[in-house]
């Protein structure tokens, strides 16, 4: 087995990183689904018949987009040694998407873009999160960092 050239993590990188991860777990869970689902179906798009269908294409689309760009990612962070600074900015298009989701008046269409925008944000930032596992844990230990 190869050792690391890399020295081992300290707590306060691996609390954080934990932290990160338990913290944005919230987004799938209130936004994608349990909230977001009925919030968009019922209040922005009135309870029409094709607003569910229209909320799984926008779900679909916006995963699609970033299993394309994801890889592209990671190769432009990894170059740059820039993961921190990208995470950092998906996270902020995702508040500013989900934030953006709450304003009365928005319309199905801003909606759907704001939707698009955090979850596509949101998936790439758990690529990014999940590249720093290897930084964080040796192979054996990765279980006790990240469940």
């Amino acid at each position: 087995m190869m050792k690391s050239r890399r020295p081992a993590a300290g707590r306060g990188e691996i609390f954080a990183w934990c932290w990160y991860d338990f913290s944005n777990s919230a987004f799938v869970t209130v936004v994608i689904t349990v909230v977001g689902g009925v919030f968009f179906t019922k209040s922005i798009c009135g309870g029409a018949a094709w607003a569910e269908l229209a909320w799984g294409i926008v779900l679909s689309v916006s995963a699609g987009l970033a299993m394309v760009v994801g890889p592209l990612l990671g190769r432009w962070t990894d170059r740059r040694a820039s993961k921190k600074p990208a995470l950092v900015v998906l996270t902020l298009v995702c508040v500013a998407g989900t934030s953006v989701l709450g304003w009365s008046g928005l319309g199905v269409l801003g909606a759907v873009g704001a939707l698009a925008m955090a979850n596509s944000a949101f998936l790439l930032g758990e690529n990014l999160v999940a590249a720093f596992l290897p930084e964080l844990a040796e192979p054996g230990k990765r279980g006790r960092v990240s469940a």
